[in-house]
């Protein structure tokens, strides 16, 4: 008789998730390589790339991976304005902030030389640890007529995204817990449940590791790991700005590659598929032959039309809606001037098949 222990279930959901990440990543990294030794920029530069369907200014860090490194890096040139930007060393790790990176593309930056007359950007360490956050500006309320919905679990919740915490006049905080979405108001909330919930305290509580259930995944963690919680702040809410933007830009950075390779054939800089407004999130881009399967997730609770701006590169006449199924609906929409506008509901995908003929 053999049995399968509930340690060994747990090894088996992870090595999915295990087997995805070396599949993944590797592609990943020679493909933003491939990218920036490819520009037509001579000499050493940086490849910023944006994934999103908006333009972007965030911050950039990554490693050059130059063994024994005979320059410096304190200072890039972004090719497309001119402007010089400022940066932060720390051997072979760099780090500075890359301003409107254009929608689904890419800008080169070229390392100036070192001249010797400047010393690297440094960034300031907190000087106290603690294992608690203290703030005397915020004090958060949830008005629990509309936020929660009786008859489910209001001891425990899932983040796919943000929380926001509002004071009555609007303004408050949004906290980002990308390492451990599970999160509870007012106490702990493991092993409780309960259909009706009014929160009495600001207190929130984000759980850092499993501890209730044991079927598939560990109940604790072995080794040192850490978490990231991101609390920004805000005079007035607004769904996209305040929420959904912010937790899509923190959870999938801008990725950037060096390259000291002769220049190469592509543009400096170039913009892909782009959005007309933010709030939106494209969740699937799939090539089918000639065509092209493209499919969009409202996430701000703000429905309406959008403009789809197309690449030049791009070659399709006309979009077709379909269902979730890819099936062909009725509706069709002329692209006029690499431009396509539609209407799509709040909370709500949408999917386009983009076609040449």
């Amino acid at each position: 008789m053999s049995f399968i222990t509930l340690k060994a279930i747990w090894k088996e959901k992870q090595s999915r998730i295990e087997a995805a990440e070396r599949i993944v990543k590797p592609i990943l990294s020679n493909s933003i390589h491939a990218l920036a030794d490819h520009v037509d920029v001579d000499g050493k530069r940086i490849v910023v790339y944006n994934p999103d369907v908006w333009e972007r200014t965030d911050r950039v860090q990554l490693f050059l991976g130059v063994y024994m490194r005979n320059f410096n890096v304190n200072r890039l040139k972004d090719t497309q304005t001119g402007e010089l930007v400022d940066v932060y060393t720390d051997n072979n790790l760099v780090s500075f902030t890359a301003k409107n990176v254009p929608a689904l593309g890419y800008k080169t930056y070229e390392i100036i030389p070192d001249t010797g007359d400047r010393k690297p950007v440094s960034v300031n360490q907190a000087e106290n640890m603690k294992n608690t956050i203290e703030n005397e500006y915020f004090i958060a309320r949830i008005e629990p007529g509309k936020d929660f919905i009786n008859y489910t679990n209001h001891y425990y919740y899932y983040l796919n995204s943000s929380i926001a915490l509002l004071d009555n006049d609007r303004s408050g905080v949004a906290v980002d817990t990308p390492d451990a979405p599970g999160i509870s108001i007012d106490s702990t909330g493991l092993f409780r449940f309960g259909k009706h919930f009014e929160p009495k305290t600001s207190l929130l509580y984000v759980n850092l590791y499993n501890t209730q259930w044991g079927t598939n995944f560990t109940e604790w963690v072995e080794g040192a790991f850490h978490a990231t919680v991101r609390i920004r702040s805000f005079d007035q809410y607004n769904p996209e700005k305040s929420l959904v933007t912010p937790s899509e830009e923190s959870r999938t950075p801008l990725f950037a590659a060096y390259s000291d390779k002769p220049n190469g054939e592509l543009p400096i800089c170039c913009e892909g598929l782009k959005l007309g407004r933010k709030g939106i999130y494209m969740t699937a881009l799939q090539k089918n032959e000639d065509d092209l399967l493209l499919r969009l997730w409202e996430q701000a609770g703000m429905g309406g039309e959008v403009t789809i701006t197309l690449p030049e590169s791009f070659r399709y006449k006309k979009a077709i809606l379909c269902n979730l199924r890819n099936v062909k609906l009725e509706n069709e929409i002329n692209i006029t001037g690499q431009k396509l506008r539609l209407n799509i509901d709040a909370n709500a995908p949408v999917t386009i098949l983009l076609t040449a003929q």
